[in-house]
C-alpha cells in the first residue's frame, strides 16, 4: 500500500516548475504561492467572523465585504501569476479552439 502524499504540492516537489530556472524563479514562484495561500486564509476568516458576528450578535461588520473581495482578488491576482509562470494555466486560447469544429477553428 503506498503512502498518501499531500494534495498541496511545493515548488520544489513539481518537476516541471524548476526544470531548467534559476533558483530565484523558484524562490519568487514559491512566494507568490504562499502569499495567494495567505491571502485565501485571511478571506476565510474575515468572512467566517463577519458570519458569525451578524449571526450571533445581529451586529454586522460594514467593510467585511470589501475586505473579503480585495483579499480574493490578491489571492487571484498571485495564484494566476504562478500558474502562468508554471505554464499549468488550463484556459488558453488553444483550449477554446480545440472545442471547435471546422471553419469555425
Amino acid at each position: 500500500m503506498s503512502a498518501v502524499s499531500s494534495p498541496v504540492a511545493t515548488v520544489a516537489s513539481v518537476p516541471h516548475a524548476t526544470a531548467g530556472r534559476p533558483r530565484i524563479i523558484a524562490a519568487l514562484l514559491a512566494v507568490s504561492d504562499a502569499l495567494a495561500a495567505l491571502l485565501l486564509v485571511a478571506d476565510l476568516l474575515v468572512v467566517c467572523v463577519s458570519v458569525m458576528l451578524r449571526y450571533w450578535f445581529n451586529a454586522p461588520v460594514e467593510w467585511s465585504d470589501d475586505v473579503a473581495r480585495g483579499l480574493m482578488v490578491g489571492s487571484s491576482f498571485f495564484g494566476a501569476a504562478s500558474a502562468l509562470a508554471r505554464g499549468d494555466n488550463p484556459v488558453s486560447p488553444s483550449s477554446s479552439t480545440s472545442c471547435r469544429r471546422g471553419r469555425a477553428r
